[in-house]
C-alpha cells in the first residue's frame, strides 16, 4: 500500500528534530507529570530559569492593568504622563493559562511572607501612542523590600517539542519589568482571580 503524501509545509513530528538555530538560549529542562486534585494527570515543563540570561530589554512599570481578552491573560504595564491622567507608553504581555498557572505556583511558598501595601490596578481609559505587545510563557521574579522585577521569557512550540529528545529548552529573553513590590503583589492577586494556582497530589518526572 502506498503511503500518503505529506502536505507541503506541515511538520508532522516536530519532536524528531533538534532545536532550530536562533530559537534562543539553551537551558536544562524536563517534562514533569502531576496528578491534580481533580484526578487528571497533566504534563508541564520544568526549567531552571535562573541559568537563563537576563533580558536586555527593560521597562519600568509604574502602573498595571490585568484582564482576560480573547483567551489570553493580558498584563498591561504603563508609564503615566507627567501631566494629565493618561499613559505615555504601555507594554502588553500576553500569557496563556498554563503559563500564568506555573508562575503563580512558583510563588505559593513566598506569598505569605510579603505583606506589602497593595497598589490598586490602573483603569485603562485610552491607548497610548507608544505600545508594544509581547508573548511570554515562562516567568521568574525577584522581590525586595520596596522593589520587584519580573523577567519574561518565551519558548516557541518548536523548542517545546524538542525537550523529549534533548532535555534542553531554547528560551528567548523577552523583557525585564521593574516595578514596586506592592504593585507586583497586586498583579499576582489579579492573575489569581483569572487563573487560580493548581493543587497537585502527586508529582513525577
Amino acid at each position: 500500500m502506498a503511503s500518503k503524501p505529506k502536505r507541503p509545509g506541515v511538520l508532522t513530528q516536530p519532536s524528531a528534530f533538534p532545536v532550530r538555530a536562533n530559537e534562543g538560549v539553551l537551558i536544562d529542562a524536563k517534562i514533569q507529570h502531576a496528578v491534580h486534585t481533580d484526578g487528571v494527570t497533566h504534563a508541564s515543563v520544568g526549567v531552571e530559569l535562573h541559568s537563563a540570561p537576563v533580558p536586555a530589554r527593560r521597562y519600568v512599570g509604574e502602573v498595571c492593568s490585568v484582564a482576560r481578552i480573547d483567551g489570553w491573560n493580558r498584563i498591561v504595564f504603563g508609564q503615566p504622563k507627567i501631566m494629565g491622567d493618561s499613559l505615555r507608553s504601555a507594554l502588553i504581555i500576553l500569557m496563556s493559562d498554563s503559563a500564568v498557572g506555573n508562575f503563580l505556583n512558583s510563588l505559593i511558598s513566598v506569598k505569605e511572607l510579603h505583606d506589602d501595601e497593595r497598589i490598586p490596578l490602573y483603569e485603562l481609559k485610552s491607548e497610548p501612542d507608544h505600545t508594544v505587545t509581547a508573548v511570554a510563557n515562562f516567568v521568574v521574579a525577584g522581590m525586595g523590600e520596596s522593589e520587584a522585577c519580573i523577567d519574561f521569557y518565551h519558548a516557541s512550540p518548536f523548542s517545546m517539542a524538542a525537550i523529549g529528545n534533548t532535555q534542553k529548552l531554547a528560551v528567548e529573553p523577552v523583557v525585564r519589568v521593574d516595578l514596586r513590590s506592592g504593585l507586583f503583589w497586586t498583579v499576582v492577586e489579579a492573575l489569581t482571580q483569572l487563573v487560580p494556582p493548581v493543587s497537585t497530589v502527586k508529582e513525577s518526572s
